[in-house]
């Protein structure tokens, strides 16, 4: 069964960000909140200390570099954006996102229990996504890459990912990268990171969708789908439950949406 999406949209553009949030049904009773951020060059991450909670706070103080700097403050306003969305949360200093021994973000607000999230980001372009713990999901975003990472990228694909790869009809960096971004979403959805051998998550199927999209599954984890999305300089790939009627389109239309007009930052 397929449930239509009713879209609750926040729009925030300002000189600093762009960003945009929906959330639609996955079930009869269940919602998942998704956000899309981009940034321009030499974006202060800092303005982001507002929203912080206090343990984010402490954690942020400790942060030296720039790189890290922004990538604690984007990943945590961009789960926030996405819980607010589903609980009209407007104050986010009053969400927590910790980290696991993993480092993987988790969801500590009281108002919205048996959630959690997934955060990625690449280039200057950020997504977060919130989802019920009866639904195990995760996201990955990547900037494309030039030839010469790609072959990098290759280096840890199966043979049988790479005879796959090679019955896509797009260029090779963008199919390679879409495998990455795949195994990278389920080792989300499993909580253990890029800690575990890539060829347990390694890929048996890719299909392209009529839709626009590419599907795909695993050898090991056949209980999880992908559904991976290719842009003009982003690729991005989400891994839900096999039995969850995704429908694919709201979420096309905004990663096209950010990807289309966001520039790469940093990367490449």
């Amino acid at each position: 069964m397929k449930f239509q999406s009713q879209c609750k949209v926040n729009v925030l553009k300002s000189i600093e960000m762009n960003e945009e949030s929906v959330c639609f049904p996955i079930s009869v009773d269940r919602k998942i909140g998704l956000t899309f951020v981009d940034t321009p060059a030499n974006f202060n991450a800092s303005v982001l200390q507002s929203h912080l909670h206090p343990q984010e706070m402490n954690y942020y103080k400790g942060l030296i570099t720039d790189k890290r700097i922004f990538s604690y403050m984007i990943g945590r306003y961009v789960a926030k954006r996405s819980v607010s969305l589903l609980t009209e949360e407007r104050l986010l200093e009053r969400i927590w996102i910790d980290q696991g021994i993993l480092n993987q973000p988790i969801l500590r607000y009281a108002n919205l229990c048996n959630h959690q999230v997934s955060i990625s980001h690449s280039g200057g372009l950020a997504v977060g996504l919130v989802y019920p713990e009866s639904f195990p999901m995760g996201i990955d975003l990547e900037v494309t890459p030039s030839l010469r990472k790609a072959n990098l990228i290759k280096s840890y694909m199966t043979e049988s990912e790479i005879m796959l790869a090679k019955r896509i009809i797009f260029p090779f960096n963008e199919v390679i990268t879409l495998l990455w971004t795949m195994k990278e979403a389920l080792s989300k959805v499993l909580r253990v990171g890029l800690t575990t051998p890539l060829s347990l998550l390694e890929i048996n199927k890719l299909e392209l969708s009529s839709k626009g999209f590419v599907t795909g599954s695993y050898t090991h984890f056949t209980q999880y789908s992908s559904y991976s999305y290719i842009g003009e300089e982003f690729i991005s790939s989400i891994v839900v439950p096999k039995q969850l009627a995704w429908d694919g389109q709201e979420f096309k239309q905004l990663f096209h949406s950010f990807s289309q007009n966001h520039r790469v930052i940093g990367e490449n």
